[in-house]
């Protein structure tokens, strides 16, 4: 799985004569797994420098860690969405003080 954008990164390191960064290091693959945004900028990379095929994958994402992390804080300081849309949709929830 390659998630970063190897190839600006590489060209990056040529022109401005930096060392490398071993993003290419000479592993066998069968495939390469990345995101859709690297669809136009790295995939014809990757083909080339790894010479397999290359598989566009979505972005595997879960809110539990967010939300698990988001409880534990104080009630002052929730947030979230209160629907509806327009400016003030996003809201600190259970405020105690008026800002």
């Amino acid at each position: 799985m390659r998630v970063g954008n190897d190839y600006v990164i590489d060209i990056e390191r040529i022109v401005f004569n930096l060392q490398h960064a071993l993003l290419i290091s000479g592993a066998l693959y069968d495939e390469v797994w990345t995101l859709p945004e690297y669809e136009k900028s790295c995939a014809p990379y990757f083909e080339t420098l790894f010479r397999a095929p290359v598989k566009l994958m979505p972005h595997l994402w879960s809110p539990v860690v967010l939300e698990r992390e988001a409880a534990k804080l104080p009630a002052e300081f929730r947030f979230g969405y209160s629907g509806g849309g327009g400016a003030g949709a996003w809201a600190f929830l259970n405020r105690t003080s008026a800002w």
